[in-house]
């Protein structure tokens, strides 16, 4: 029995629309790059940001959500926060720190006080240069969130506020903008207001 070439092109388009969801169009969001002022303490030296990434108050803000939001971890139990405590100075004060599962880490998590001035490089063996380029990675380090990237800027797009907040922080367009460079700007935005004021 041959099946008609209408049912076949149902399947086809079906099958196509399930793959490729329309980009959702953010353009009525207002876009709005206020800086962000640090406190830089005058004994400290003047804290940096790439150009490319100015710290800006919708910046902080999408930044400061995602550090302290689960949705970064494969099963959604811990985040940025679980192993940067701020009542521990920022770190969780364990020799070694723990992932999803209960997961044991190669180390303990560094304290991010001040994290913005560091220019000698980042992790304990000092392996990135930038906190963007840190950011990435614990998503997808087994021992750590160990999620993949790919499934993370899905959960982002199905989000209620997600989309709405990285066109405030960045002026994307749509949502198909959302990246997980993006991510890891914001996070970096936020850690570098992680500043002890001298204190």
């Amino acid at each position: 029995m041959k099946i008609s070439h209408f049912y076949i092109l149902l399947i086809v388009l079906s099958l196509a629309s399930c793959r490729n969801e329309p980009a959702v169009d953010l353009t009525d969001v207002i876009y709005d790059p206020a800086p962000f002022e640090i406190d830089n303490p005058p004994e400290y030296p003047k804290l940096e940001s790439p150009a490319d990434n100015p710290i800006t108050i919708a910046g902080v803000q999408l930044g400061r959500k995602l550090f302290f939001d689960p949705i970064l971890s494969a099963d959604n139990t811990i985040s940025c926060a679980s192993c940067h405590l701020q009542e521990g100075g920022f770190t969780d004060n364990l020799a070694v720190s723990k992932g999803i599962e209960g997961r044991l880490g190669m180390r303990s998590s560094m304290s991010l006080v001040d994290v913005g001035y560091n220019i000698n490089g980042l992790f304990w063996d000092g392996r990135t240069i930038t906190l963007e380029e840190q950011a990435l990675i614990p998503v997808e380090d087994m021992r750590e969130l160990g999620h993949e990237w790919s499934e993370v800027i899905k959960a982002f797009k199905k989000d209620e506020e997600y989309p709405n907040l990285f066109r405030k922080a960045f002026g994307i367009e749509t949502d198909a903008e959302i990246t997980k460079e993006l991510a890891a700007k914001a996070i970096a935005q936020y850690e570098r207001t992680i500043v002890t004021s001298g204190n």
